[in-house]
C-alpha cells in the first residue's frame, strides 16, 4: 500500500508538473484572444454608430475613416490572438504526449468561483509530507543507512562457521576395476564435518572506519530529509500566499468590470448623442475591454493556483479549461443597450 501511494504521489507530481508549465500558457494567451475578439465585436457596432452621427452631420468622413482603420487592426490582433492560442494548445499536448493535437480542446469552466476558506499551510504541510514522493524517498533513504551502521557493526562480533563434506569415488587399474562401480562407491565413501571460530582481535581500523562512515551517511542523510521537509514547508507557504493573492486580484478585478461597464455605458449615451468624441469612446471601450480580459486571466489564475493546493493534498488534479470567444457578448450587451 504504502508504494502504490508513493507512485500515485509521483505521478500526481507529474501531472502538476506538465500543468505548471503547460497549462499557465494557453490561460495567459486567453487574455489576450479573448481582448482582441471583444475589440473585433465592439469595432464593428462602432463603425455603424460612427456612420450613423455621420449621416446626421454629427461625424466627420474623417472619424468614419479612423474607426473602419480601427476595426482592420482589431481583425488582425484577433486573427494573431487565434494562431497564437492555436500554438499554446500545440506545446500542450506535446507535453501531454499525445498523438496529435486534432480535437484538442480545454474545457472552460462556466460556473461562477466560489471562495472558500483555504486550508492553513501548516495543516497542508502535514498532509503532504505524508505521501509526498520526495520526502518519503528521503525518509527510505534514512532508514536504509540505519541498517546499513547495523551491517558494518556485525564486523565487530565473532564469526561462526559450520560446513559439512560427503564424497566418494571410483578408480580403475589397466583398465580393469577391482570391484564393481556400486561397491566402490560404498567402500570409498568419505564423510567430513567442520566448525570454525572466527574472533575479530586487530584488522588495522578498518571495522571502525566503516562504522564512521556509515555513521556520517546517516548524518547527511538526515539533514537531507530535514532539508527537503523545509523546501517542502516553503513550497506550501509560497502556494498559500499566491493563492490568496489570486483571490483578492479577482475580487478587485470584479470591481473594475463594474465601475468600466458602467463608465462605458455612460460613454455610449454621449458619443450616440454627439456630446463625445471618438477617441473618448475608443478609450472607454478598450478600459471596458482590459477589465474584463483581466478578470479573465484573475479566474484562471485563482483556478491554477488552488488546484496547486489540491495538489499538496493529494487531492486527485482535474484542472481543466479553455477559451470560447462568446465571452464579448457581455461587452455587446452593453453597447447595445
Amino acid at each position: 500500500e504504502r508504494r502504490d501511494a508513493v507512485s500515485k504521489a509521483l505521478a500526481d507530481h507529474e501531472i502538476a508538473r506538465v500543468g505548471q508549465h503547460g497549462l499557465v500558457q494557453p490561460g495567459d494567451v486567453a487574455q489576450q484572444i479573448i481582448k482582441a475578439h471583444t475589440g473585433d465585436a465592439a469595432g464593428g457596432i462602432l463603425v455603424d454608430a460612427v456612420k450613423g452621427l455621420h449621416d446626421v452631420g454629427k461625424a466627420s468622413p474623417a472619424e468614419v475613416a479612423e474607426a473602419q482603420a480601427r476595426v482592420a487592426q482589431d481583425e488582425m490582433t484577433a486573427v494573431q490572438a487565434d494562431n497564437t492560442y492555436k500554438l499554446s494548445l500545440l506545446s500542450l499536448s506535446q507535453l501531454l504526449e499525445l498523438p496529435t493535437p486534432e480535437g484538442f480542446v480545454l474545457e472552460n469552466p462556466k460556473e461562477e468561483l466560489k471562495f472558500e476558506p483555504l486550508t492553513a499551510p501548516d495543516d497542508i504541510y502535514i498532509q503532504a509530507i505524508a505521501y509526498k514522493p520526495g520526502i518519503k524517498a528521503a525518509e527510505y533513504r534514512l532508514q536504509g543507512s540505519l541498517k546499513n551502521i547495523r551491517i558494518a557493526q556485525s564486523e565487530f562480533y565473532p564469526q561462526l562457521s559450520f560446513s559439512a563434506g560427503l564424497g566418494s569415488s571410483y578408480y580403475t587399474l589397466n583398465g580393469e576395476a577391482e570391484s564393481g562401480f556400486a561397491r566402490q562407491l560404498k567402500n570409498n565413501l568419505s564423510k567430513s564435518i567442520s566448525f570454525n571460530l572466527s574472533v575479530p582481535i586487530f584488522n588495522r581500523f578498518s571495522t571502525r572506519n566503516r562504522v564512521r562512515t556509515a555513521r556520517l551517511q546517516q548524518s547527511n542523510l538526515a539533514l537531507q530529509l530535514d532539508n527537503t521537509k523545509k523546501v517542502l514547508y516553503k513550497e506550501i507557504q509560497q502556494a498559500w500566499y499566491n493563492a490568496v493573492a489570486a483571490e483578492s486580484k479577482y475580487n478587485s478585478s470584479e470591481v473594475a468590470v463594474k465601475a468600466n461597464e458602467e463608465s462605458f455605458r455612460l460613454m455610449s449615451e454621449k458619443f450616440n448623442n454627439g456630446k463625445a468624441t471618438f477617441v473618448e469612446y475608443n478609450e472607454a471601450k478598450l478600459n471596458l475591454t482590459k477589465a474584463l480580459s483581466d478578470k479573465l486571466q484573475a479566474k484562471y489564475d485563482y483556478l491554477f493556483r488552488t488546484k496547486i493546493l489540491d495538489f499538496y493534498q493529494m487531492v486527485p488534479l482535474s484542472l481543466s479549461f479553455s477559451l470560447h470567444k462568446d465571452s464579448h457578448l457581455r461587452l455587446n450587451s452593453i453597447m447595445d443597450s
